[in-house]
């Protein structure tokens, strides 16, 4: 986090610490809390924030809690679900969106399943997935997505387009990996531009989405707001009424 986000994390704390009914603690606690959280992205904290309350309902968390789960919330994914992702690359038409730990510990586990022992390939790749991911966690190493490309491009073009839609890739990496565009004639350079402009239009769809969702959020969170304005000022006058007479 950076110092300008010092007041979106104050609140975060706020409101997670007013949902166990505890106050902010004093400065010197707070100051330790962001010494201990300063380390991870604000939205990997705030996730974190949320997270929390669903597993631990009765106790209000602590800084070193919330740090815990910052590190298991930095994008990577579980053992089962990268095996899951790399099992597809043994077929080398398929064009696999994995984390580098996914593809050191598949290159590991490789020769084995090619064996046929895909039990014993399935257990190799998971003792090399979470040993890699601790080592990645423990030196702070941000999660690092990269395409191991097939030589099927038409496969390619979903996975791709995929992991820039949901922000694994940036499209301009991606834009000269997708087959090129129907019609002939086009430079390398051209395909290229015709692929970025096709994801930047797909990459606009989705952000009115986003967008379109929020509003709705927001809206929905405004009506409630009022509604408990409304509701709170009725018990006042209601109480105010009754002690009145």
């Amino acid at each position: 986090m950076e110092d300008k986000q010092k007041s979106q994390f104050m609140t975060m704390l706020a409101e997670t610490l007013a949902a166990y009914d505890k106050p902010l603690p004093e400065q010197a606690i707070i100051r330790t809390w962001w010494s201990c959280l300063r380390e991870f992205p604000i939205a990997q904290v705030a996730s974190a924030f949320r997270a929390y309350p669903i597993d631990n309902p009765k106790f209000a968390p602590t800084a070193a809690a919330i740090a815990a789960l910052c590190r298991v919330m930095d994008g990577r994914p579980g053992v089962e679900e990268a095996w899951a992702i790399s099992l597809p690359s043994l077929d080398e038409r398929h064009t696999v969106v994995w984390t580098e730990e996914c593809a050191q510990a598949f290159g590991i586990c490789k020769p084995i399943l090619s064996g046929g022992d895909e039990i014993g390939a399935r257990m190799a790749f998971k003792d090399a997935y979470n040993r890699l991911v601790s080592e990645a966690r423990a030196a702070r190493r941000p999660v690092a997505w990269l395409a191991s490309a097939g030589w099927d491009k038409k496969l390619a073009a979903p996975v791709l387009e995929r992991a820039v839609a949901t922000g694994l890739l940036p499209a301009p990496a991606v834009a000269a990996l997708l087959p090129a565009p129907e019609g002939g004639g086009l430079t390398q350079d051209d395909q290229a531009r015709a692929n970025l402009a096709k994801i930047r239009e797909m990459l606009a769809g989705s952000q009115a989405e986003k967008e379109r969702r929020r509003d709705e959020a927001v809206a929905a969170r405004t009506a409630a707001d009022e509604q408990w304005r409304q509701e709170t000022n009725q018990r006042v006058t209601d109480y105010l009424s009754r002690t009145v007479h």
